[in-house]
């Protein structure tokens, strides 16, 4: 599902959403800032029975609140809008006071910007796109085990792992066969879970040896579509570290090519390569960067998500972002948690590939 814009009005700096999955927090927390108007139906706890009452209750309200504060927590799935209340129902005194809205799959809310900017576009059309991409489900795995995890356009996420219990090689055939068949019933339901769970429509199994062929011979035989949908390939290890060789594999690569997470991946590369072969041809740091789309030099703009959420840097970066848009600059949103975007830290957080060199 994507996220719902049920009105935009530039003009007044004013939008409506409906947050439709964690994905849309993400983006959402990119846009909302310091100072912005935010209303939403939410709970406070009131005191009720009277003025001597110490009873309190959680009652529902719509509230609007002058933003100081904003917070996303993948771990709880919410935004935490915080600040002072603006508008409240007249029947409760909250006027004033500090309150903070969470905001999760199925919320809407009206947000009134301070200052509109032209980048916002931009990053609602991304987060509508990357909404409507499904996953790519991802299987390490060997005699001892099979890792799974999923792939979209915020990264790779690792969801489980099950141990095979097969036996060591000294007990006999039928025993290790018997024990390999249960292995591949267990781990194809598991595959069959995800991709009732998420709509995948591709799987990726690798591993060391011979086992994930074994696993699609059992596919072949027991589970005919789910074979249809899935490649193999080598990955060395049946961990975390093997999901992420997955993605860096060429054989996957028209595979993958419509995950950002692979697309971040080759922009790192091209920056590492010409940090050491053409240095003139890049730039890093928030004042260089920033210098680069000013000259009109920046081809692509590297940030890290961090950067955007940060209450010091998020002025600086959305001015960046306007500035992209002014000049025509690709901009891509690294999320800090994956290997491109931690490689990104160790530059700053930002950074560009130019067009042409800057005259010194």
């Amino acid at each position: 599902m994507s996220m719902k814009v049920l009105s935009l009005d530039a003009k007044e700096k004013e939008l409506v959403i409906k947050i439709e999955s964690l994905e849309d927090l993400y983006w959402l927390t990119g846009i909302i800032e310091q100072e912005d108007l935010v209303t939403a139906v939410t709970t406070r706890k009131i005191r009720v029975g009277g003025r001597e009452s110490k009873k309190t209750e959680r009652v529902p309200m719509k509230l609007t609140i002058r933003v100081e504060k904003v917070t996303i927590d993948p771990y709880s799935y919410r935004t935490r809008i915080s600040g002072t209340v603006l508008e409240c129902p007249e029947k409760y005194s909250v006027k004033g006071r500090h309150h903070t809205i969470n905001v999760k799959e199925g919320s809407t809310i009206r947000i009134v910007k301070t200052k509109w900017h032209p980048a916002f576009l931009t990053m609602l059309e991304r987060a509508k796109e990357a909404s409507t991409k499904t996953p790519i489900l991802l299987v390490a795995m060997d005699e001892e085990k099979a890792v799974l995890g999923s792939v979209d356009e915020y990264g790779l996420k690792e969801l489980t792992e099950l141990k095979s219990q097969i036996p060591s090689k000294g007990a006999g055939d039928l025993d290790r066969y018997s024990f390999e068949r249960t292995y591949f019933k267990k781990l194809a339901e598991i595959i069959q879970e995800y991709l009732d769970r998420f709509g995948a429509k591709a799987i990726i199994v690798a591993g060391p040896g011979f086992m994930k062929e074994k696993f699609m011979s059992y596919l072949s035989e027991k589970k005919p579509e789910i074979a249809s949908i899935t490649k193999t390939g080598y990955a060395s290890s049946a961990t975390l570290n093997g999901l992420e060789e997955i993605l860096k594999r060429s054989e996957f690569k028209k595979l993958l090519q419509e995950i950002s997470l692979t697309l971040h991946s080759e922009l790192m590369e091209q920056f590492l390569y010409r940090i050491s072969k053409e240095r003139n041809l890049v730039a890093y740091g928030l004042e260089d960067v920033k210098a680069s789309i000013d000259a009109g030099a920046a081809e692509k703009v590297l940030i890290l998500d961090k950067l955007l959420f940060s209450p010091k840097n998020k002025a600086k970066i959305l001015n960046i972002l306007d500035m992209c848009e002014r000049t025509r600059a690709e901009f891509h949103i690294f999320n800090s948690k994956n290997e491109p975007g931690r490689l990104l830290q160790n530059f700053g957080g930002i950074a560009a590939l130019l067009r042409y060199p800057l005259v010194q």
